[in-house]
């Protein structure tokens, strides 16, 4: 039985009792009319008789069964969308990104043609003597800057020698001044020895004094401080800066 048959098979069986029980109601039928064309063919005096039949009884008509029509296929309800947070509240800011170098690459130079011939020999030492001229020019012209290296350190030590000699010459005048102006004070006939510290401003003002150590008489010391203190102005320093001087003073009665 071939897989079309099979398949087919619940279908062709109502249609073949519908087909049967046609067929016998034909037969019975075609039974009955022969019968009575055949009694009245044999004649009088025969005793009409009535031919019952049983037959059996048809069987129902089996109704075709229809295909059960497809079902509606529902589809899944949508899954629920879940609010999205807006990008300008829950994502983080997104990183500054520094600009990219471009990396594309340079246009290809094209190659000159090169010259159909090559230079001879002969042209080969005059571009070599134009190019040692402008060397030897270079060279010429860095000289004079070694030269003036020396120049300007021989001006710095020339200035700091004379600053050195005027600061000396300063300090001596400076010293003499002070020494005239301690021997005017007035010291009650006291003696001692003590060393006084001067401070000097650029413009030469005495702007503090400071005795170094005692003479021993508390007197004499206060005495040495206040005439150290109405020192009068010296000359200007030469280096312009601000210094001190220290003077030894002897008093003698």
């Amino acid at each position: 039985m071939t897989d079309w048959s099979a398949r087919h098979r619940p279908r062709l069986e109502p249609l073949g009792w519908l087909a049967a029980a046609t067929l016998a109601a034909l037969l019975a039928i075609s039974t009955a009319a022969f019968a009575n064309w055949f009694g009245g063919r044999v004649g009088t005096g025969t005793s009409e008789s009535t031919i019952l039949l049983d037959l059996p009884p048809l069987p129902p008509a089996l109704a075709v069964a229809e295909p059960p029509a497809p079902q509606p296929v529902t589809p899944p309800p949508p899954p629920e969308l879940q609010a999205v947070p807006r990008a300008d509240e829950s994502a983080p800011p997104a990183p500054q990104t520094e600009d990219a170098p471009d990396l594309t690459p340079p246009d290809r130079q094209t190659l000159t043609d090169l010259p159909d011939a090559l230079p001879t020999d002969e042209a080969l030492p005059a571009k070599s003597e134009h190019s040692a001229k402008p060397a030897a020019k270079k060279k010429t012209a860095q000289k004079p800057a070694k030269k003036a290296e020396p120049a300007a350190s021989a001006a710095t030590a020339k200035g700091e020698g004379v600053t050195a000699s005027a600061m000396r010459k300063w300090t001596a005048k400076a010293s003499q001044r002070l020494d005239r102006h301690m021997r005017r004070g007035s010291y009650n006939n006291a003696s001692g020895t003590v060393a006084i510290r001067f401070q000097v401003a650029a413009s030469g003002q005495i702007t503090g004094a400071k005795l170094i150590g005692s003479t021993g008489s508390a007197s004499l010391d206060a005495a040495l401080l206040a005439q150290a203190r109405r020192a009068p102005a010296l000359p200007e320093r030469p280096d312009g800066k601000s210094g001190q001087i220290e003077k030894t003073v002897t008093v003698a009665p």
